[in-house]
């Protein structure tokens, strides 16, 4: 553990209370774990750091993930901890199979009396529940995902819909926006289309996933386009700027590129990630006069395809 960072490098907080998923996705590369925390480790730890470090919560994000986070027995408890602290905003990662009406009546009280506006972040692999269902590797879980996301919807939680770019999702990318606007075209839903990190057992099935930027970007423009004609709210995330369109570099959710940590707290322990460590930097970004807001390329995605089309941009 780095005890020695200071308050200013500490960028955001993730909290993954438990490893524990009803799914095996073939991206995810605690598929094979469960393990689980206790609320008192979490909320001690996140105490301490907060103390230590002097942070200020109210100016720190903070996500809540796994595993799925909603099997996890404390999370109402956790919730409770992190907003009395006054950490703003607050995300959720979460498949939203396990929503049912009495949880997602739960949280809506907790927020509200908190008067604060978490966002949840659920990934769809398609439209096509037998291809989404094959990518999660279990029978129902488009089903319940739906089900799920459709909960918190009529409750007015925010839901951010992840489509990752993966072959069968590319393929299959504007009827997808097509069934979102349908199913869900209402306030609340937004839809974001990311780089994969190929990560777990995905490089077992490159064949069948695996596709890269250039090929997939020019369908990822066809729907974002689509998303506009919907006014339904896109962007695209961890895709190198040199790659995209101009055109279309409003929609892309860069940040500026800092030394700053994660503070992450997991049922393996305390941990600080760095923005570096999971990107690649290449010798052609070292003279990109935007190589300090761009997302950059995954070193899963790197290793995978190479580097090859990464090019700097110039003044």
């Amino acid at each position: 553990m780095n005890w020695t960072v200071q308050n200013s490098d500490v960028s955001n907080v993730y909290i993954a209370p438990t490893f524990h998923c009803i799914n095996r996705c073939l991206n995810c590369p605690l598929s094979n774990h469960s393990d689980s925390t206790s609320i008192e480790r979490v909320v001690d730890r996140l105490t301490y750091f907060v103390s230590k470090m002097k942070l200020e919560p109210q100016k720190i994000p903070i996500e809540i993930s796994g595993g799925e986070p909603f099997l996890w027995s404390d999370i109402d408890h956790l919730i409770q901890n992190i907003l009395q602290m006054g950490f703003r905003p607050i995300t959720f990662a979460t498949t939203s199979q396990t929503m049912t009406s009495s949880t997602v009546e739960r949280l809506q009280t907790i927020f509200k009396m908190a008067s604060a506006s978490p966002v949840f972040f659920v990934t769809l692999y398609s439209h096509h529940s037998q291809v989404h269902n094959g990518i999660a590797m279990r029978p129902n879980s488009w089903q319940s995902r739906i089900r799920g996301i459709r909960l918190l919807l009529e409750r007015g939680f925010n839901v951010h819909l992840k489509f990752l770019l993966m072959r069968p999702t590319v393929e299959g990318l504007l009827d997808s926006v097509e069934f979102v606007h349908s199913e869900f075209g209402c306030p609340g839903v937004s839809v974001g289309f990311y780089g994969v990190d190929y990560s777990g057992r995905a490089l077992s099935y490159m064949d069948t996933i695996g596709i890269k930027y250039t090929d997939a970007l020019p369908k990822v423009e066809q729907a974002i386009d689509r998303c506009e004609s919907y006014g339904l709210p896109v962007s695209i995330n961890t895709i190198p700027l040199c790659l995209v369109d101009p055109f279309y570099w409003k929609y892309l959710a860069a940040q500026e590129i800092t030394d700053g940590n994660t503070l992450l707290i997991t049922p393996t322990g305390v941990d600080f990630l760095s923005q570096f460590d999971s990107v690649i930097h290449t010798d052609a970004c070292a003279s990109c006069v935007v190589q300090n807001t761009c997302p950059r390329m995954w070193n899963s995605y790197a290793q995978v395809f190479g580097t090859s089309e990464i090019s700097a941009i110039k003044a």
